[in-house]
């Protein structure tokens, strides 16, 4: 009974982690990734690059962190306020995990709503 599910072994679940293990593996897929996870790192050194909190901005693909000298709390609540989730990763790390499937235009968005909260 420890290791039950909701969803495990359901003809559904099993048809669908099996599509979206398909297109994860199409190269086309994660070098869509790569090139919006270094579109993504560009736009925030450049919309960042300005604020005296930010420390450094890291990461591996769409999995950023943007370490700042302040605590992330309040930046945390405010992002979420305006609808963009995010987490702190310690007390002064934002960390920002998009799905892969993100667009564009919605990480630009991000990288906007992360601009005006640092001030």
């Amino acid at each position: 009974g420890v290791h039950g599910s909701t969803f495990g072994g359901n003809k559904l679940a099993m048809a669908v982690a099996s599509k979206t293990i398909e297109i994860i593996n199409e190269e086309s897929f994660l070098a869509d990734v790569t090139n919006k996870s270094l579109f993504f790192k560009q736009i925030l050194n450049e919309q960042l690059a300005a604020k005296k909190q930010v420390v450094a901005i890291r990461g591996m693909g769409l999995m950023i962190g943007i370490e700042l000298t302040i605590p992330v709390v309040e930046i945390v609540e405010k992002l979420r306020t305006n609808g963009l989730l995010v987490l702190g990763a310690g007390e002064k790390v934002l960390r920002i995990l998009p799905p892969l499937t993100v667009t564009k235009t919605e990480l630009e968005q991000a990288s906007q709503m992360i601009q005006e909260v640092i001030v």
